[in-house]
């Protein structure tokens, strides 16, 4: 709208936040006068500049049985008809509002009169519509940046956590439809649903996008031989241990019921075990610009906050970190919704590309962090009875697959240790990478190879990182990695540097003065 009037501009400094606090910076604003087409009416107003501020509404095309009263001159004769908004505001709405109101049919919209003509609001009552997507926009916005001295007084906060947690709708309805589907099969593994927004939003077709995007981690591949090693490497344990399968040829595709995934290479060189993981883009559009991730729901976060769980592990006597390996790997998708978790593949350029599917929860996908940890909270309501004191381990020291726990006696360590082996097992769940400030703890009677290698007390690399932090199993002491300031002779420390080198120390209990 600004480069169609040509207006002026005058710099300024906004920032607009909306609906999920989604945050976007303005630097512009200018004055507009907005004139009615039905009257006299006029406003000088200023304006804040942005991109885009919604799509169009209406989504689609409204057929006209709203029965528009015929002695009404309407603000927008084409309501009807898909169009993009150019201003958005509600600081003189009701300015705007006159009294009149007409409402011909009880099913249909509101007609109300303002100073621009007469506006319609509400339901329509069309199967066609009921098909269409739902465009919201919220904006708040502040006079300026934030301060510096501001952003340092918030960075220090820490939330106040609600002993009853808040969930939002979609959180909710996640919850309820795990809850009604989550199984566990003939072997005790938990089978779950995907669990998908509505039967409304179709998801367009997708593998050729997923195969531009192989080809091209392909090539890349061929020119990393380690690299490559890794990646093929991590696929054919992949298959191996039945987390894909092959799709067979004779397999049809059932439309709006498959999604072929992109793939790439993830490193994580601090990881004592895997360095390379293969990550699946579940947010990669189809052709219809719609993605796997857009039409399922985000779950909540079931487990305690990490500023509880460290604060606990620092009270105990003896203390024991684990965590479970592969763990998304270990749930299983239900054979339905497999389909949606395909990915391309082959071991030889040489080859034709392969079709599999992925048989287990993925990581990429918007609610896996929430289906396994829910498999967790069903867990420890299973074994409530049999190991009433796992119950609350498997609740409150979890943090996604790290367990961080303990208990001031040793006997009382050794007997949660064998009982969550148990019980974790009992799930397909396996706990590795021991480590505790009580040496006997873990080497008595746990295998060599479920034992942290930094951790095993006779070699001296007891130093690792457990959810984020530094702890030296030895000493049973947490440290922290600081940087050395990068100082230029003649030249002073900025407050600007100095706040980059404390963001870089990680310390959510607050212990670093």
């Amino acid at each position: 709208m600004v480069q169609i009037l040509r207006l002026k501009r005058d710099k300024i400094k906004h920032v607009i936040s909306g609906i999920g606090e989604i945050v976007q910076h303005a630097s512009s604003a200018v004055w507009l006068k907005i004139k009615s087409r039905v009257n006299d009416y006029a406003v000088f107003l200023p304006m804040i500049v942005v991109p885009k501020i919604t799509g169009q509404l209406p989504p689609q095309n409204i057929k006209t049985t709203c029965n528009v009263p015929d002695n009404i001159k309407l603000a927008d004769p084409h309501f009807n008809t898909p169009q993009k908004i150019d201003i958005l505001g509600a600081t003189h709405f009701y300015e705007f509002l006159w009294d009149g109101q007409i409402r011909p049919s009880a099913t249909g919209p509101l007609f109300q009169e303002t100073v621009f003509g007469w506006v319609a609001a509400g339901s329509i009552s069309e199967n066609n519509l009921s098909k269409a997507s739902i465009s919201n926009t919220f904006f708040s916005a502040t006079d300026s940046e934030p301060t510096l001295e501001n952003a340092l007084q918030r960075f220090w906060l820490i939330e106040d956590v609600s002993d009853t947690p808040l969930y939002t709708i979609e959180e909710r309805t996640c919850q309820e439809y795990f809850n009604n589907t989550v199984i566990r099969n003939d072997e005790g593994r938990f089978v779950v649903h995907l669990p998908f927004r509505d039967d409304l939003i179709k998801l367009g077709k997708s593998y050729e996008i997923a195969k531009c995007r192989f080809l091209a981690i392909e090539r890349k591949l061929q020119k990393d031989k380690k690299l490559k090693e890794e990646y093929f490497s991590f696929m054919k344990e992949y298959e191996s241990l039945n987390h894909m399968e092959r799709v067979d040829e004779c397999e049809f595709e059932k439309e709006d019921q498959t999604c072929y995934l992109p793939h790439h290479a993830g490193r994580k060189d601090c990881s004592t075990s895997t360095k390379l993981r293969v990550v699946f883009d579940a947010s990669c559009k189809t052709d219809n610009g719609i993605s796997l991730n857009d039409v399922l729901l985000k779950g909540p976060v079931i487990q305690d906050d990490l500023l509880y769980i460290i604060s606990r592990f620092r009270t105990h006597n003896y203390v024991l970190t684990a965590d479970i390996v592969k763990m998304y790997r270990q749930i299983l998708m239900t054979d339905k919704h497999r389909d949606y978790q395909r990915i391309l593949w082959r071991m030889d350029p040489n080859q034709p590309i392969q079709i599999y599917r992925l048989n287990t929860v993925t990581y990429g996908t918007v609610p896996a962090s929430y289906l396994a940890t829910g498999c967790l909270r069903v867990l420890a309501e299973t074994v409530h009875e049999q190991y009433p004191y796992i119950t609350p381990i498997i609740n409150r020291d979890f943090y996604m697959d790290d367990i961080l726990t303990g208990a001031d006696t040793e006997q009382e360590v050794i007997k949660i240790r064998d009982g969550l082996i148990m019980v974790m097992n009992s799930a397909g769940l396996t706990l590795r990478k021991w480590s505790s400030n009580d040496a006997s703890l873990i080497t008595s009677n746990l295998p060599i190879e479920d034992i942290e290698i930094s951790n095993k007390h006779e070699l001296n690399y007891s130093l690792k990182k457990v959810l984020g932090l530094f702890w030296d199993a030895t000493s049973d002491i947490l440290k922290y990695n600081v940087r050395e300031s990068k100082k230029v002779e003649g030249m002073s420390v900025t407050k600007c540097e100095m706040l980059s080198d404390i963001a870089d120390i990680f310390d959510p209990l607050g212990l670093v003065v």
